[in-house]
């Protein structure tokens, strides 16, 4: 079959593989074509996979494998060391000439093959890679440098690239996505840590309004966060990175109980254009810019609350009552019994199926978080 295509293309110059290097070599004019019969294979299922073996044999032995000024998804590094390692094995000398050949088959994995001779799975969540998919992409290897080695499914590949280490399975044996940061940081706060700056010297609560970066322990205010950036910027060795200090008057501002009397100053202030330092120095000499701008952030967060709920009022919406213990138990029971959220619903009138779900899930993380 592969002599024919290419005997047809050097004939008519015309390819609908043109795109290949060997058809777009072929169809160039002028071109003189002196094709040879390399191997013969019957048209077997259970030979096929030794095609791309050959495949690779010959391009080692007649070196024919180029593109290393190109490296990428198909050609990557480690192919190219393959390569030379077998060619150096065996002694090979060297050809004058370029090669067509800028992919190593064995690389792109064996396939079309039924799945009932060739089976795959993924070697971290077992699920079966379906034969002639996307499933069986070969730039999913676990070892690069092991084209026919094991691999990862789809799902469990983005993961490893996305966190830099393998999904592990839950208590119930599940494999589930990891969840955001900032989902997590709500669950590690959950299990006692308090939400609060991590420099321990400030401990700025962690409330809503406030400027914060990074996440549990990592988690800094912005005057912290940004005297760890300077110091990072200036290429300070790791060790002699220091905390902040916070001045003894931030300290004492951040203790400021806030009146409804203050909060409507600061509104009309903010909202005649007046810059916070100003605010500062004329009606709240006791507190900092910074409390103001995370005070007007706050008030504009509860004045946006209020909007909501009521409207929420109008259009007669009402809240869903809080989960009790005994519903929890029950939740708990059928986690560990497998059931579904259908199966549940009779025994919580009160809930629907979509919160049934989420508070399953939102169990789960909990029970991960906590071992």
């Amino acid at each position: 079959m592969r002599l024919a295509r290419h005997a047809q293309a050097a004939i008519s110059k015309r390819s609908s593989e043109v795109k290949q290097r060997h058809h777009e070599e072929l169809c160039k004019e002028g071109t003189e074509a002196n094709l040879r019969i390399l191997a013969v294979f019957e048209c077997d299922p259970q030979i096929k996979p030794y095609v791309p073996l050959v495949e690779a044999i010959f391009m080692a032995l007649i070196g024919t494998f180029v593109g290393r000024e190109k490296m990428g998804e198909y050609n990557p590094k480690a192919c190219y060391d393959l390569y030379d390692s077998v060619r150096s094995r065996a002694r090979m000398p060297e050809i004058e000439g370029d090669g067509l050949n800028g992919a190593l088959s064995i690389h792109q994995g064996v396939i079309g093959v039924s799945s009932g001779r060739q089976t795959y799975y993924c070697i971290i969540c077992r699920r079966e890679l379906r034969p002639n998919t996307s499933d069986r992409d070969h730039s999913r290897l676990v070892e690069l440098g092991n084209p026919l080695g094991p691999r990862r499914c789809q799902r469990c590949d983005r993961f490893f690239k996305d966190y830099g280490e393998d999904r592990i399975s839950s208590a119930d044996g599940f494999f589930y996505n990891r969840i955001e940061p900032q989902e997590q940081h709500e669950l590690w706060v959950a299990a006692g840590h308090p939400n609060v700056c991590g420099n321990s010297v400030c401990a700025t609560p962690r409330v809503p309004g406030a400027s914060f970066s990074g996440w549990m322990e990592e988690s800094r205010c912005q005057n912290c966060a940004s005297f760890l950036n300077y110091q990072k910027k200036k290429s300070t060795p790791k060790a002699e990175i220091k905390e902040r200090q916070p001045q003894k008057r931030e300290l004492l501002a951040r203790r400021h109980v806030w009146t409804p009397k203050e909060d409507e100053i600061l509104m009309a202030r903010t909202e005649a254009v007046m810059k916070f330092m100003e605010i500062v120095v004329e009606y709240f000499p006791q507190t900092t810019a910074q409390l103001l701008r995370e005070r007007i952030a706050l008030l504009k967060i509860h004045k946006r609350k209020a909007r909501r709920q009521d409207l929420n009022v109008e259009k007669g919406i009402s809240k869903a009552p809080d989960w009790t213990d005994n519903e929890i138990q029950i939740l708990r029971n059928g986690m560990i019994k497998r059931k579904t959220a259908k199966t549940l619903l009779p025994l919580l009138p009160q809930r629907t199926i979509t919160s049934i779900r989420t508070k399953i899930s939102s169990l789960r993380k909990l029970s991960d978080i906590l071992g």
